[in-house]
């Protein structure tokens, strides 16, 4: 179905996001310091659109939309909630770009893993 397909494609996204984010710090690809958040999910969607077929601009405008109802959601959740620490990294993984790292290591303890943030129970899923 298709909100699954969008979740896997997201998932894949946010785990190439992140290694972009670590990969930044190696300074591997000559890309040290800030980047605009709109400019790092761009630069990701692009990669991710050469495996799949997906216009990189909707996924961008995706990771966007994400990023702001997760924003907006985090107030209506309990404080200390397990929900509310999944919820908080995944905002700070969206916002890695923002930030600098002074090196692989400690972007690699920074930044949230992928498969902390969400559900891998199949039954939950269908």
């Amino acid at each position: 179905s298709e909100p699954l397909m969008l979740r896997n494609l997201f998932v894949h996204f946010l785990s190439e996001f992140r290694k972009m984010q670590i990969e930044k710090c190696s300074g591997r690809r000559g890309r040290g310091g800030r980047e605009s958040t709109r400019s790092a999910f761009t630069r990701c969607a692009q990669v991710v659109a050469s495996k799949f077929a997906v216009v990189p601009k909707r996924l961008v405008n995706l990771a966007n939309a994400i990023l702001d109802t997760a924003t907006r959601m985090r107030k209506f959740l309990p404080e200390g909630s397990g929900l509310l620490k999944q919820l908080d990294s995944l905002i700070s993984l969206l916002q890695a770009s923002d930030r600098n790292y002074s090196s692989v290591e400690q972007a690699e303890e920074a930044l949230p893993k992928v498969s902390d943030l969400f559900c891998s129970d199949v039954w939950k899923l269908k």
